[in-house]
């Protein structure tokens, strides 16, 4: 019997559980180089090839909506920039909650070259508090060519998920701490790729955030866009689980909280708590069924006639020689 799959009740909850993370954070040179402007290609090809290959993607850029705040975007994806599509349509999903508000960004402004001088990479990583970065000095020989805005590796956004500050300094400050905490976990591992050498990056990014020097990553959420609705349908679909408004057929154990009202944002956590606990019983509770059903269908089949088990063995044999000890 197979286990059933469980698809994750929040989309925090899908991005902190990714099968794929420890693989990408052991390929950090591909984050680097997906939004790296420093190049002679084409940076909008770049731009477009980086956010077609993931659909696990998450990106961090200035918000449109407040000056200077930083925003996570997830399940980034091109649904556009094919020999049948040519023009380019970058489509995201705001919100790591149950709930997430598909987005369109501006086409035109997501391929735009940030070029500017920043401090050290060890002045940079050097940095332990908010004041620190105001005193960080431009070394007029590294200049940052970069998009505006930045994909994070696994390794970086799970833990920034876990904080509530969207201020460019305190998650340039978080950052640092999160990099250096790698390194150290992974220091007696010499096959894996440190963060500070391939994630600087992001720091150079966030160090520009600071000085106000990143424009706004302009988004809308089109209600009318059906394919935009489609797209983000599908995805909540294979990601995350729909939340119940209705009473489940058996009860949770006496204790356990009851369903809350999804619209009340006060009760967030404990809505979390409910709906992950009514979808383990219900996966348990299809377990039980299953078990109980070969309990039955083994007893069954001790009942019959001896002559009658050897045919249906027979019959189940796989190459017409070799029986198996009970049917399937």
């Amino acid at each position: 019997m197979s286990l059933p799959s469980v698809t994750s009740n929040s989309w925090k909850h899908h991005f902190q559980h990714l099968v794929s993370a420890d693989d990408a954070n052991s390929h950090l040179p591909a984050f680097k180089k997906c939004t790296n402007g420093d190049t002679t290609d084409d940076f909008s090809d770049i731009i477009f090839t980086a956010l077609s290959e993931d659909p696990d993607a998450v990106i961090l850029a200035i918000a449109p909506a407040v000056t200077g705040k930083l925003k996570l975007y997830h399940s980034v994806q091109n649904l556009g920039g094919t020999r049948s599509r040519p023009k380019d349509k970058i489509v995201a999903m705001d919100g790591f909650g149950p709930l997430a508000i598909p987005v369109l960004f501006d086409s035109g402004m997501i391929v735009t070259k940030l070029e500017s001088a920043t401090p050290s990479l060890n002045d940079l990583f050097k940095t332990s508090s908010t004041d620190e970065i105001i005193s960080l000095v431009e070394n007029p020989t590294n200049i940052s060519k970069h998009a505006i805005f930045t994909i994070l590796p696994p390794l970086v956004f799970t833990k920034l998920l876990e904080i509530d500050s969207r201020d460019p300094g305190e998650i340039f400050i978080e950052t640092v701490s999160i990099l250096a905490s790698y390194d150290e976990d992974i220091k007696d591992n010499t096959t894996l790729p440190k963060a500070k050498e391939h994630c600087d990056y992001i720091l150079s990014f966030l160090w520009l955030a600071t000085q106000g020097r990143v424009p706004a990553l302009t988004c809308i959420a089109d209600g009318d866009d059906k394919e935009l609705q489609a797209w983000s349908k599908k995805r909540r679909i294979d990601c995350v689980l729909p939340i119940s408004t209705t009473t489940p057929s058996f009860q949770p154990p006496p204790g356990l909280p009851p369903p809350q009202n999804p619209n009340d944002d006060s009760s967030s956590a404990i809505q979390e708590l409910a709906q992950n606990i009514r979808n383990q019983t219900v996966v348990l509770e299809r377990i039980r069924q299953e078990k109980q059903e070969d309990k039955e269908k083994s007893q069954k089949f001790e009942l019959l006639h001896d002559s009658v088990k050897r045919l249906i063995l027979n019959a189940c044999s796989k190459d017409g020689e070799s029986t198996p000890d009970s049917p399937p």
